[in-house]
């Protein structure tokens, strides 16, 4: 017997990623983003802040959630090709993920 998974819905629409990166800055949830700036793959992590200036930038938490130091952490909202939401926090499991390489290296 086959079991629902989740499937990862992606948006591509400027709107609906603006929508999901403040959601991420409001409440720390995790979002997952595409993007050139970034390098090839999904990126996740949070959003540490905003700017509405002339263009909408974003600044993003440094670290992915596993712990890797993203390439750079300011985006332009036209760098961002696509974003995807996550009900997870970001403290909650960028913390889980620390604790656990913590514990892998107290064995050597």
């Amino acid at each position: 017997m086959e079991q629902n998974k989740p499937e990862l819905s992606f948006t591509s629409a400027s709107e609906e990623i603006l929508r999901l990166l403040i959601h991420s800055k409001e409440f720390g949830n995790v979002v997952g983003i595409c993007s050139p700036a970034l390098g090839a793959g999904i990126f996740i992590t949070a959003v540490e802040n905003i700017s509405l200036n002339y263009e909408v930038t974003v600044q993003l938490k440094p670290y992915d959630v596993t712990g890797l130091h993203l390439n750079t952490n300011s985006l332009r909202l036209s760098d961002i090709k696509s974003a995807c939401a996550f009900h997870s926090k970001y403290e909650k499991v960028y913390r889980a993920y620390e604790a656990e390489s913590q514990e892998a290296l107290s064995y050597y």
